[in-house]
Order: C-alpha cells, then sequence, then structure tokens
C-alpha cells in the first residue's frame, strides 16, 4: 500500500518546515511528499528547497499551481501522485510520529473504508487570537467520539472531516474526479465528502489514533478573513448541495428538520446559538433593573464558565484576563462569519443565517 501526502501551501514560511520535518521522522516514512506551491511570494519555497537539500531528501516532490485556490492546487497533487491512498494535510499541521502507519492500518483493517478524517489538537501558541481559535473555535477533541457520516445534514452536528488530515483512497479521488475548483476560496474540503456520501461512499470521521497538531492563524486579520470566508463558502455550498431545502437545527434534541421549499434556506447552529443569547438579553428588558444585572452577570458567568472548562480540555496556557479578551473574540469572529454568510446569500441567491 503506497501512502502519498499532499501538502498545498501559500505564504508559509512560518510553518512549512516544521510540517516537512513532522513527516520526515515518522514511523512509517510515506512514499512521495508532494509539496503544490500555489503561487507564494514569501521564502516557501526557497524553505522547501533548502530542506530538501539540506536533509539529502528523495521522497519530497515540489511543484506549483498558478490557478488560485487550494482545490486547484490538491488537485494538481492528485495528479501527480503515484499512492494508492492519498493523504491530505496542510502546511501549518504537524503530523504524530505514527501518524502515515495509522492511516495504513486504518484501511488495512477496513477495505471497505473509503475515506477518513483524524483528530487534530491545537498547538501551544502565545498568540491571543491562537489561543481563542485552539479554545473556544477548534472542535473539542476531548469530547469526540469516532462516527460514520451518512447524510449530508451530519455536518451541521459536527460529524465531518477536515481536509488538513484526511485519507482518502485514491479511486474513490479519481471516481469525484478530485476537487471542486470552483468552490473558491473555500468550501471544496466540505464539498467533497458531501459529493462522496453521493455515491455511497464510507467515510469515517474523528479517528483518535490518526493525529496533527494544528497551527492557528495568529493576527486579528487572519481571524477576520477566515471568518467571512467561512461563512461566504458556506452559503456556496449550501445552495449546491441543499438547494430549496430548508435546514433547521433543533439544538436540545440534537436533530436537523430537513423540509422541502422554493427556496434555499439554511439556520446555522452557532446562529441558533446567538439567537437565544440574544432572545434572552433582550427579554431581561422586561425585568427589573436588579433582576437585569443579575441575568447579565449570570449570562457573563456562565460564558467565562464555558471558556474555562474548553481552556482545561484543551491544555492551553490563558490567563485570566485573555478569558475576558477570549470572549470578545468569540462574539467578533461569530459577528464576521455571520456578514460573510450574509454576503454569501445574496451572491448565490440563497439565505444562509
Amino acid at each position: 500500500m503506497r501512502v502519498s501526502v499532499i501538502i498545498p501551501v501559500y505564504n508559509a514560511e512560518k510553518t512549512i518546515v516544521s510540517c516537512l520535518e513532522s513527516l520526515h521522522i515518522q514511523s512509517c516514512i510515506p512514499d512521495e511528499v508532494i509539496v503544490v506551491d500555489n503561487y507564494s511570494t514569501d521564502k516557501t519555497v526557497h524553505l522547501v528547497k533548502c530542506f530538501v537539500e539540506h536533509e539529502g531528501i528523495s521522497n519530497i516532490i515540489l511543484c506549483s499551481e498558478n490557478k488560485k485556490g487550494q482545490a486547484a492546487a490538491r488537485n494538481k497533487g492528485i495528479n501527480l501522485s503515484n499512492g494508492d491512498i492519498i493523504v491530505f494535510i496542510d502546511s501549518d499541521c504537524i503530523a504524530r510520529k505514527d501518524w502515515v502507519e495509522q492511516i495504513k492500518k486504518t484501511f488495512i483493517k477496513d477495505p471497505n473504508l473509503d475515506i477518513v478524517g483524524g483528530k487534530f489538537f491545537s498547538h501551544q501558541s502565545n498568540s491571543l487570537v491562537s489561543k481563542f481559535l485552539s479554545v473556544f473555535w477548534a472542535p473539542d477533541m476531548s469530547n469526540v467520539k469516532e462516527v460514520q457520516v451518512t447524510e449530508k445534514t451530519d455536518f451541521f452536528l459536527d460529524k465531518y472531516i477536515h481536509i488538513f488530515n484526511a485519507a482518502f483512497k485514491k479511486d474513490i479521488l479519481l471516481k469525484l474526479k478530485g476537487f471542486d475548483e470552483e468552490m473558491f476560496p473555500s468550501g471544496e474540503d466540505m464539498d467533497i465528502w458531501m459529493r462522496a456520501l453521493d455515491v455511497d461512499a464510507k467515510i469515517i470521521a474523528w479517528n483518535s489514533n490518526i493525529v496533527i497538531h494544528h497551527i492557528h492563524r495568529d493576527t486579528m486579520k487572519g481571524l477576520i478573513k477566515q471568518a467571512f470566508i467561512y461563512g461566504e463558502s458556506l452559503a456556496h455550498f449550501s445552495k449546491k448541495h441543499f438547494l430549496n431545502k430548508i435546514i433547521l437545527p433543533i439544538l436540545p434534541l440534537n436533530k436537523i428538520l430537513t423540509i422541502n421549499s422554493m427556496f434555499t434556506v439554511i439556520v446555522c447552529p452557532s446562529f441558533m446559538k446567538i439567537s437565544t443569547i440574544g432572545l434572552i438579553f433582550l427579554l431581561a428588558f422586561i425585568f427589573p433593573v436588579k433582576t437585569r444585572i443579575i441575568i447579565f452577570l449570570l449570562s457573563f458567568f456562565y460564558f467565562c464558565y464555558m471558556i474555562i472548562v474548553r481552556i482545561k480540555n484543551t491544555k492551553i496556557k490563558v490567563s485570566p484576563i485573555e478569558v475576558i479578551a477570549v470572549l470578545l473574540l468569540f462574539f467578533i469572529r461569530e459577528l464576521v462569519e455571520e456578514i460573510g454568510r450574509i454576503y454569501g446569500s445574496l451572491k448565490y441567491k440563497v439565505i444562509c443565517i
């Protein structure tokens, strides 16, 4: 069983060497590592070449893809690959030493498996933005269990794979004709496993043996850009996969209500949570001042408690003052993502909130 690892890169000079080093010391070395540069303007390409030359590595292939977008970069890697198993990792990720070995074992154990996604944990950082993304945005992997993805709406119940830690049989990628390059600037990752469900592929998410550590963005600009793009791409792929459907999460029951409709309407779980909070605060104004203060304080301490629980589970070091800042960043990110969804709704003529 040959394994090809594909890394799409764009201006990744801060992290690409750490990623390559983690692949170089694997307990089971991949047959090839294909680094696809997507028109980087920094020192990424130079650093890759220096790493290959310094370590005397023969299994790293450096190529370029001038069409912008990770979908195009990943497709270039697929076309160049010789492996039976195609594994994707991003340049800001560090693979655990047995990463490739565990991927091989997983496919050997289940010959019917087509796609498997592993778990990821956050890389410790001193940046407040990175700490926020580690603590509150990334899924809490301490509570996530392995699950088979069978329905497209599973996405809204946190049953999905992250493409930066995912392995595919090459046959399924060829059957799907790779990633949809029209899903730009993002969304190609969600799109491909949804299309895989259309052909009855067997997909497993959150395999606890396949682990990487993710180096999150560390600037406000990066945070805002990521949130907006995510919101816009959600509207795009919603139109493609949920056309003329109303998708409504019933959070207390952990269910998704799907209704046929003349329009495409997606109500995201995060919007439901924020709306519930807003409603509580709005209703609080009908109560006397003392009651309002109590409600606001209880809400505030509840959010702080939730953040503290996440901090404990992720083992990220966050000071008490930073907890307050993380709470503020949470609202900023949710607001920006919502703006992205509204923009995407107008652009793709759906309702995605």
